[in-house]
């Protein structure tokens, strides 16, 4: 399915996964003014002085990956490579397991990352 915006995207997703999708979404836009939510690749982009994260799912979670993740350097214990080389994800299999202070502090790190390097890479 081809979706035309991030509310049809949520809506299209079961369980506790559509309930982590609207958390988060609120979350991320609440945190930093001046973001841009669009659907890029068929799912939510979020974006600040150039691409910044995004929202997907996988078959077992939800996941938010960080665009230039390969320049965060905080909380590296919670962000994985997966085999990519500038991505990095955070997962998520349930509500309990968002840490609100560490999510914050992640989306902060990328919003002063893209704010040095918009669509540069470093």
């Amino acid at each position: 399915m081809k979706y035309i915006s991030v509310t049809e995207f949520i809506e299209d997703r079961e369980g506790s996964k559509k309930e982590i999708l609207h958390l988060l979404r609120d979350f991320i836009i609440d945190s930093t003014p001046d973001l841009e939510e669009k659907i890029a690749y068929n799912v939510p982009f979020y974006y600040y002085n150039g691409p910044l994260l995004y929202l997907s799912t996988s078959k077992k979670d939800v996941y938010i990956g960080f665009c230039k993740g390969y320049a965060m350097n905080n909380y590296p214990e919670h962000l994985l490579s997966e085999g990519r080389k500038e991505i990095k994800v955070i997962h998520y299999k349930n509500l309990k397991d968002i840490d609100f202070t560490i999510l914050n502090a992640l989306i902060q790190e990328a919003v002063k990352i893209n704010e040095e390097i918009g669509n540069n890479k470093l």
